[in-house]
């Protein structure tokens, strides 16, 4: 039986409230996203533009070791057919260019793709904690290690090399073991 820690339920009341954007738009993009909130969903949507950019997600803060010991992440939603990713920060660091530094450089983002979310129906897609990938500014970090117990931040993302829009309805979502 697989032990599962609810990270949000968007049926109830609260689950909305810390989630925020974050689109290439930092960097120069022009892609825009970012979540509403309805009919017990977080609705993740906007437009990709690849153009100078090319990603839009939304975020949530979390509190260290609400994911300790989690090897998955399930996400309950209605897909629209494009790939969509989770993304995780920690402790780790980064700068262009090293693998790694003290705390006062940025965060390494350790990303992984959510797999079997449906067009149109509502489905569970599964993101594999164990074959995360870290990168920096888009960049490899070799030898940075994930640890789920240290995340500080989660993210759903999009950054599939389509311009066009897209919609992911969050209706739930879990760390598990």
């Amino acid at each position: 039986m697989t032990d599962c820690t609810l990270i949000a339920d968007f049926s109830q009341p609260g689950a909305a409230e810390r989630w925020f954007p974050v689109n290439d738009t930092v960097m120069g993009g022009r892609s825009d996203g970012g979540p509403r909130f309805e009919d017990g969903a977080m609705v993740f949507e906007g437009t990709l533009r690849t153009e100078d950019g090319g990603f839009a997600s939304v975020r949530l803060p979390m509190t260290p070791g609400v994911m300790a010991g989690a090897t998955s992440l399930r996400v309950t939603a209605i897909g629209d057919g494009r790939a969509y990713d989770a993304a995780f920060e920690t402790d780790v660091t980064a700068e262009p260019g090293r693998g790694g530094g003290p705390a006062s450089e940025r965060r390494v983002s350790f990303g992984v793709p959510i797999k079997g979310l449906a067009a149109g129906e509502v489905a569970t897609g599964t993101a594999d904690l164990l074959a995360t990938e870290p990168t920096f500014h888009g960049e490899p970090v070799p030898g940075a290690a994930f640890d789920p117990s240290a995340v500080v931040e989660l993210g759903l993302f999009i950054a599939d090399g389509r311009d066009g829009p897209f919609r992911l309805a969050v209706r739930r979502i879990e760390a598990c073991r």
